[in-house]
């Protein structure tokens, strides 16, 4: 598809969803820049328009390590901006979380506190669950999280720390989140796990379709979206 006349038509969010597609090749990029009028690029505006800054790119560590130039970091600011809701943020914080909660629930199988909080954070996302049941779920995760640091089980914290940020206020979760994930990863696996689970879902949640609530719970094995 042809950049110039999508940008000409004047439809923003498929202009950022091709930009995604072309791979952030040099036009796309220069393109995207283009499209950064003011404001935090990331920023995610709520119906009231309270702006919620969703990530931290100077601390998100998933990102860092695919930093080749300022320009990557801004280029994803504006599709978060021009494509993401505060839903999409919260979805992306489960589906990472949920991906790295088999290593807390190996070295604690009997606690399913994170994987508690993870579901309610879902739910919460479809206006299925309250603040109170949002707020009980991260706590008990939190402890689960001490719980595993005091076992010494590190990955299986860092996992459960992920599911806990999910389960926050949007504002910077999606940095922290990330972290947790890839930070309970052995240190040689951390650049695939980046590639193949968290930039994908990064991918899904900016290209796909918000799903139809399932109850809070995806598939147990359903594979991450391929774009």
């Amino acid at each position: 598809m042809d950049l110039q006349r999508l940008k000409a038509s004047g439809n923003r969010v498929g202009l950022l969803r091709e930009l995604l597609r072309r791979g952030l090749d040099d036009e796309a990029r220069a393109l995207a820049l283009e499209l950064i009028q003011g404001g935090e690029p990331y920023e995610v505006v709520d119906a009231e328009g309270k702006a919620y800054p969703i990530f931290h790119p100077e601390d998100s560590d998933w990102l860092y390590t695919r930093r080749r130039e300022d320009r990557w970091f801004r280029v994803c600011g504006v599709i978060v901006r021009g494509v993401w809701t505060l839903q999409r943020a919260r979805l992306f914080t489960c589906d990472v979380a949920e991906s790295v909660l088999p290593l807390f629930e190996t070295a604690v199988p009997e606690d399913s506190r994170p994987r508690e909080a993870v579901r309610v954070a879902r739910r919460y996302a479809y206006r299925q669950a309250s603040d109170k049941e949002l707020e009980k779920a991260r706590s008990s995760s939190w402890a689960a999280v001490e719980a595993a640091e005091e076992a010494a089980y590190w990955a299986a914290a860092e996992a459960a720390e992920a599911a806990s940020w999910a389960a926050v206020e949007v504002g910077g979760s999606v940095t922290w989140a990330a972290n947790g994930a890839v930070t309970a990863q052995k240190e040689e696996d951390r650049p695939a796990f980046i590639r193949e689970t968290v930039e994908r879902l990064f991918l899904r949640w900016s290209l796909g379709e918000v799903p139809e609530f399932t109850g809070g719970v995806r598939p147990h094995g359903q594979p991450v979206d391929n774009f």
